[in-house]
């Protein structure tokens, strides 16, 4: 039975949003004293904050999926530098303002991994934006027409990490290239952009579609900038093929 005094405890524990503590009888160990009952109590809703934090961040991302650094196959990328990994990791960069591009053919895991490091900077309490290109630029065209690009502009660059992925898998035209530069632009040496693509530097001209623009993107991104060689074999293709070869060694 519920006393008057307990309804009371829960009331409050509601209005202060202590929800572990609103439960304090289910975690309440009589053989300790009550201070160590309570330092407890306070251990359990520090990590059930903070989880729930983390859930509301990565929903605010928008990442197509979830995709953990742990399932990362590095070791089929020959031209991957663990030591760099191992760098973006803990994040340094965000407090550097620095941007990292990704840049190999496809099917070596190059979304993984940058969703991957979201997730980690999510862990970090960093906030974290995730876009595909293409759907981005669309966006963006979508708010000039509504007169809402400059709000639409300012909350993407709330974000402490901008999430670009497969940049040049579409080409664009002149306004959506502005679109684009004009985001990466005001992020430079300001926030941090990582982005992957299939194309090396000297080819973004050929899906920017303007050479200067394509120049001055190409410029702001290098400097500043960590680049992953994750050119390699497809995993994908790779273990397509092993699974029709387990499937003809069971017949």
């Amino acid at each position: 039975m519920i006393t008057d005094l307990q309804n009371e405890i829960q009331k409050i524990c509601s209005q202060l949003s202590l929800k572990t503590i609103s439960n304090y009888q289910e975690c309440f160990q009589p053989n300790k004293s009550f201070e160590e009952n309570l330092f407890g109590l306070l251990q359990f809703e520090l990590l059930e904050k903070e989880q729930r934090g983390i859930s509301r961040r990565t929903m605010r991302a928008g990442f197509p999926m979830i995709k953990l650094l742990e399932t990362f196959e590095h070791g089929l990328l020959p031209n991957l530098k663990k030591e760099q990994l191992d760098e973006l990791m803990k994040c340094e960069y965000v407090k550097s303002k620095q941007n990292c591009v990704m840049i190999g053919n496809s099917g070596t895991g190059k979304s993984h991994l940058l969703i991957g490091l979201g997730i980690e900077a999510i862990k970090r309490k960093y906030s974290v934006r995730f876009f595909r290109v293409h759907e981005l630029v669309t966006l963006l065209k979508e708010a000039e027409a509504k007169n809402t690009l400059t709000t639409l502009t300012k909350r993407i660059n709330q974000a402490d990490i901008l999430l670009l992925d497969e940049f040049g898998y579409i080409s664009m035209d002149k306004n959506g290239t502005n679109h684009l530069f004009s985001i990466l632009a005001s992020r430079y040496e300001t926030k941090s952009t990582l982005i992957t693509t299939n194309y090396e530097f000297s080819k973004w001209i050929n899906f920017l579609g303007d050479e200067n623009l394509a120049a001055a993107l190409v410029d702001r991104l290098v400097h500043k900038t960590c680049i992953l060689d994750m050119r390699g074999p497809s995993y994908r293709l790779t273990n397509n093929q092993t699974t029709k070869s387990q499937s003809k060694s069971k017949k």
